[in-house]
């Protein structure tokens, strides 16, 4: 109470725990900070008669101040000047007993940053009052929060991502970034690179005019982007934005002449003929991906997805062996092998199993594998799907399980 914030709040807090464990937050005030926290810096002119200054307004101002001058960018500087201005906040508790004052919506990763840097760096999983939930969860006042690190963790790139729910403080997000930021150039190059192709095969586009692209992204130079990328500057939905632009990119379309087809475990391959054909064993393409078709020496075609690391490795120096192919008519299953990490809880593989039975997706294999010292897990399935968009459901679903770093396809 002696040392308001910036914005001139004045107010004791506390949290008891009454009957039933249920904690009860209490808020000490005057009439007049009362008045302050209902309605605002307006409040304070009435109270202004008869004195030369107001402090409240002097530390608004200074507030003010303070927020112009660290200011990363309008979004955040936004953000925080609403959160600052209209005292739209909550207040949770830590393990201790310490309220800890956050934006309203902030999710638990937020209140690990809120604690120290180093927490939310190694934060990997999250408790709420004795229960797990995910680290995109919303927090409410009163709540008691429990952060689960690791000491091998590492910021996420997902965090970054405002659409994806992790952070809600401009100034978590600063924080995530400077890390990526503070990573050596050569580095962030390297993961920029890969983020860059990952992403056009993906989209499975064709020519990139580097030229618009970067002029469209306000960069010099190809480096300039990998390395925006690498240190997440420049987010990976930035780039797809970017990339979708028609002056910027093309689809890979194929002209098929007398297609004909040939059958595979997701229904008819276009653009084969009647030669038999394989789905590759090294990328597991799935009815969606785009595809490209490699003609054997015993004359069958393997499909392999456009983005196939090791497939592109081998065709390299053997373009004549490739045909342009596409998914045709009929539908069926095809394996995919899928990996999560995660940290151990009750029913954690009972919650994935079960998003995959309501999706009536066939389970083959699963393996499981547990950390002792830090109660890490990984676990790795081999599923059967119908298409890309039914393995986008899923991974999306279970990406949003508490304690679940990450759910991603393999190959």
């Amino acid at each position: 109470m002696a040392n308001s914030k910036g914005n001139g709040y004045q107010s004791i807090h506390t949290a008891v725990i009454g009957p039933g464990g249920r904690i009860v937050e209490i808020q000490i005030r005057t009439h007049e900070m009362q008045e302050f926290a209902e309605n605002g810096v307006a409040a304070h002119w009435r109270y202004k008669e008869g004195s030369q200054q107001d402090q409240a307004m002097e530390q608004t101002i200074v507030g003010l101040r303070r927020l112009l001058e660290n200011m990363d960018d309008s979004e955040g500087f936004l953000e925080d000047l609403h959160a600052e201005l209209f005292s739209e906040q909550v207040y949770v508790m830590s393990p201790k007993g310490d309220v800890v004052t956050l934006i309203q919506g902030a999710t638990p990763v937020d209140f690990a940053y809120a604690i120290h840097t180093e927490v939310g760096h190694c934060c990997r999983g999250a408790k709420v009052d004795g229960r797990s939930v995910s680290l995109t969860y919303a927090l409410k006042s009163g709540e008691r929060v429990e952060i689960i690190t690791s000491e091998r963790a590492r910021p996420s790139r997902e965090w970054m991502e405002p659409h994806l729910g992790y952070l809600k403080s401009s100034r978590s997000r600063a924080k995530v970034r400077y890390w990526f930021n503070q990573q050596t150039s050569e580095a962030q190059i390297k993961e920029g690179q890969k983020i860059y192709q990952d992403e056009t095969l993906r989209l499975g586009l064709g020519e990139v005019n580097q030229e618009a692209l970067l002029h469209y992204l306000t960069l010099s130079d190809v480096r300039e982007l990998w390395m925006a990328l690498g240190s997440a500057k420049l987010t990976s939905s930035q780039l797809v934005k970017a990339l979708s632009h028609p002056d910027v990119a093309t689809k890979v379309i194929s002209a098929f002449e007398g297609i004909e087809s040939s059958e595979t475990a997701f229904g008819e391959i276009e653009g084969v003929g009647h030669l038999k054909t394989h789905l590759a064993k090294c990328c597991q393409p799935v009815k969606g991906d785009p595809i490209i078709g490699w003609v054997t020496e015993e004359n069958e075609v393997v499909i392999h997805r456009h983005d196939c690391k090791p497939g592109l490795a081998m065709l390299e120096d053997n373009q004549q062996h490739l045909v342009e192919v596409k998914w045709g008519q009929g539908s069926g299953r095809g394996r995919v092998h899928v990996h999560i990490d995660a940290f151990d809880r009750k029913r954690l593989l009972s919650d994935i199993t079960d998003i995959l039975t309501k999706a009536e997706i066939n389970t083959l294999e699963v393996n499981t594998r547990t950390d002792t010292d830090d109660q890490s897990v990984t676990m790795d399935l081999l599923i059967e799907v119908l298409d890309t968009e039914q393995l986008s459901l899923v991974l999306d679903k279970m990406n949003m399980l508490p304690n679940v770093f990450s759910a991603r396809r393999l190959g």
